[in-house]
């Protein structure tokens, strides 16, 4: 019983490290976040970071592509929620609004994330370059 509530578990838990590491990425780059810190910031330990991402350069890699997928998949329900001929309107007034600024942690991923990519690894560089090209 346990072991099927842990199995449960872990895809929540991948999830949430994953918010968490983007969020950070964007407030404070790469390089400004340290594995304890964020593992301590969403009450797990590093053992349990470990059973999910094999180093942060993976970590990195695995948030940059989906927090852009995440984002594009945002800029593209703003379109589709749009009346017809507002498509483009309605997705700059989201990204351009005060709240969107302001809120560099869940804002803007090729923005938040684009300086720091020059100084990742291979890994998160290609995921990001992927990303630019979808």
């Amino acid at each position: 019983m346990a072991r099927t509530s842990r199995r449960a578990e872990k895809p929540r838990t991948h999830e949430r490290i994953l918010d968490q590491a983007s969020r950070a990425f964007r407030e404070h780059g790469v390089s400004g976040v340290s594995i304890p810190a964020l593992v301590n910031s969403i009450g797990l330990t590093h053992g349990a970071f470990y059973a999910h991402f094999g180093s942060k350069e993976a970590l990195v890699a695995d948030t940059y592509a989906k927090r852009i997928d995440d984002f594009i998949d945002g800029l593209l329900t703003s379109a589709d929620d749009a009346a017809p001929r507002n498509e483009l309107e309605a997705v700059l007034d989201g990204y351009l609004s005060a709240a969107h600024r302001d809120d560099r942690g869940s804002g803007c991923a090729f923005a938040a994330l684009a300086a720091d990519v020059g100084r990742e690894k291979s890994t998160a560089s290609l995921e990001f370059s992927d990303a630019i090209r979808r």
